[in-house]
């Protein structure tokens, strides 16, 4: 039976509740309780004929009602969809603090501290989707509980009377108002500290990083490696992390380290005073490939054509450049072509012994640089014509790289802020989101559809919850 038919059936219903009660009133029988009820049946028969006519504006009031508050069923799955992936990647993030320390003598602590609160986060993922499968509910056949409702109400002697009323109050109340459900939860201020609040969209991964060119996966090279977010909120990127470079490796898979794990994000990697960005650019972290919980991130830079001993390196000012390149730890061999506007330049640290010899008709100047820890030399080859030229370079160094300074800046332990020590913001900031409030919300909305069905049937509801606690 669809929709329609039930109403149908429901307005012949209230019209025979009508009758019966007109025909109670003229039996010739002096029974006043029983010629009492004629009055009630006639009442009954015009609120329930009335609910049939309403039907349709009953829904179009509560949409409007809805959308005046603020409420919206995608806003209310997003948020809830949201709140999925906070407690999933915060589980994450806590089996691979536990993984990390595991090996230490607090093992057996740190697990008595991270079980229960890996529990209350799995119990919480329950409580979300069952906060979803219920809007899901609500939202697809609250019509069919307030037709339901309707034909409950119009049948004669009020059998159905409690019952519908409560389903008629239910379906309005529950679709106007649950998909506010997300507003009534961010107008509660958080406690302060803890989880940045990017570290919902960011996510969290425990990368290792591998800074290359398109000829070598890994060069061999200290400096830094920067990754940036751009945040749509501020209109502007922020430095999300900054990591020391040893060896062409920088290590984000520590436990309070890590990369954004869900979002978008830029790197670049800076050594001898020179900013390279890498691609991909930007970094997808959809394209990870984790191995045991952990993954390998390659990096490369399309302008560092080579890496030697000592921190030595040789880069081209822009891709136009051409060139045919052997390139070992201490020896390079380079043909170039210099389109107009372009360059190549070698920076040698001062610790490096090298030798060079070059021939061309490409302009050469020479100065010195300075960066970190480091100084030294450079020697740039540069094409300022309107025609290409050609060099050829040869090249070899002597020398150990130097360590450099890094002031490091950890996504996880300063970005996003927590640690093992700003652990309790984040559960205070889940039981209070996802615990206390969904469920204060909820409570509020029963005692409107108590009091709403209470409304509707009248002394007859046969009980109601109570209002005041």
């Amino acid at each position: 039976m669809n929709i329609p038919d039930m109403l149908e059936l429901a307005y012949f219903l209230s019209i025979l509740t009508y009758y019966i009660g007109v025909m109670i009133l003229a039996l010739p029988i002096p029974i006043y309780g029983l010629k009492r009820w004629s009055y009630t049946l006639m009442k009954d028969s015009i609120l329930s004929m009335g609910l049939v006519l309403l039907y349709t504006a009953l829904i179009q009031y509560s949409e409007q009602i809805s959308s005046m508050i603020g409420a919206d069923w995608d806003s209310y799955y997003q948020w809830l969809d949201s709140m999925i992936m906070i407690l999933d990647r915060q589980r994450t993030i806590l089996l691979i603090i536990y993984g990390a320390l595991k090996t230490l003598s607090m093992s057996y602590v740190l697990g008595d501290l991270l079980g229960p609160i890996l529990r209350m986060i799995s119990y919480n993922l329950i409580g979300v989707y069952t906060y979803k499968l219920f809007g899901f509910f609500v939202q697809n056949y609250s019509t069919i509980l307030l037709v339901l409702g309707i034909f409950l109400i119009s049948i004669p002697f009020r059998i159905g009377r409690s019952a519908g009323a409560w389903m008629i109050a239910f379906s309005l109340v529950m679709y106007t108002a649950l998909p506010a459900m997300p507003l009534f939860v961010s107008s509660f201020p958080l406690p302060e500290g803890g989880w940045n609040r990017n570290g919902e969209v960011l996510g969290i991964a425990y990368p290792q990083v591998r800074v290359g060119t398109y000829h070598t996966k890994q060069v061999m090279l200290n400096g830094i490696l920067e990754a940036y977010y751009y945040n749509s909120t501020s209109n502007s990127y922020e430095l999300i992390s900054r990591y020391k470079v040893i060896n062409g490796v920088a290590d984000a898979a520590k436990p309070d380290r890590g990369l954004p794990g869900l979002t978008d994000f830029l790197t670049y990697f800076i050594v001898d005073g020179i900013v390279f960005s890498l691609d991909p650019f930007p970094v997808s972290p959809n394209n990870y490939e984790f191995e045991n919980g952990t993954l390998d991130l390659q990096l490369i830079s399309q302008n560092l054509l080579c890496a030697l001993q000592g921190n030595t390196i040789v880069y081209r000012g822009n891709t136009n450049v051409l060139y045919n390149m052997s390139c070992s730890v201490n020896t390079l061999q380079l043909q170039l072509e210099l389109t107009p506007q372009s360059y190549i330049e070698i920076r040698i640290p001062s610790t490096v012994d090298y030798q060079i010899d070059y021939s061309g008709n490409a302009q050469v100047e020479s100065g010195e640089w300075s960066w970190n820890t480091l100084e030294g030399i450079y020697i740039r080859f540069y094409n300022n014509g309107n025609f290409t030229v050609q060099e050829q370079i040869s090249l070899s160094t002597t020398g150990n790289s130097q360590s450099i300074s890094v002031d490091e800046y950890y996504y996880l332990r300063d970005y996003l802020g927590l640690d093992l020590y700003s652990l309790h913001y984040v559960i205070t900031n889940i039981f209070f989101r996802l615990v206390l409030l969904p469920l204060l919300y909820i409570l509020i909305l029963t005692l409107i559809v108590s009091n709403v069905a209470y409304l509707i049937a009248g002394r007859y509801l046969g009980y109601r919850l109570p209002t005041r606690l």
